[in-house]
């Protein structure tokens, strides 16, 4: 008797599964699929000396969690060399935020260079995914309390990220 009285309270407990879904954005070029609709939020920064405009599609996955994906088009770097620059900004990304433990892994995009990341800073997990393509720099990233499991939802999330025409 006890043993499935245990599962109905684990069940309870677990609560509901949350249903992944695809959110497409045209106007960035990409689209993903994740367990609700991030909020986007632009801003202009200096890049060199041009100002560019950043989006950045935000997930709060509750408990410390986040997950966030930054579409930024740099002018002039339509040419650039993606293995090179996507490592650079990587590892100084990493130096920015003061991170510990980093690992690199260069990665492909249909094709692109990129370069995949797993950190810890400022007591969290953290797994970025950087790719520039065509001119246009995606950093993706995901977090989580260091010792927390990491949101499965959120690995999915990363397999998931693909360029749209």
């Amino acid at each position: 008797m006890r043993l499935p009285l245990l599962a109905v309270a684990f069940s309870l407990l677990a609560g509901p599964a949350l249903a992944a879904a695809q959110y497409t954005y045209p106007a960035d070029g990409f689209a993903i699929t994740l367990p609700s609709e991030p909020t986007l939020s632009k801003t202009t920064q200096k890049a060199g000396e041009a100002t560019v405009e950043r989006h950045d599609y935000v997930l709060d996955g509750g408990n410390g969690t986040r997950f966030v994906v930054n579409s930024t088009a740099i002018a002039g770097a339509e040419n650039a060399d993606e293995a090179t620059t996507t490592k650079a900004v990587a590892e100084n990304s990493v130096k920015a935020l003061g991170a510990t433990n980093a690992t690199y892994t260069p990665i492909q995009l249909n094709g692109h260079q990129g370069m995949a990341v797993t950190c810890e800073s400022k007591g969290k997990q953290v797994k970025y995914r950087f790719f520039l393509i065509s001119g246009r720099l995606y950093v993706v990233s995901g977090s989580a309390p260091a010792g927390a499991p990491y949101p499965p939802a959120f690995d999915q999330a990363f397999v998931s990220f693909h360029l749209i025409p």
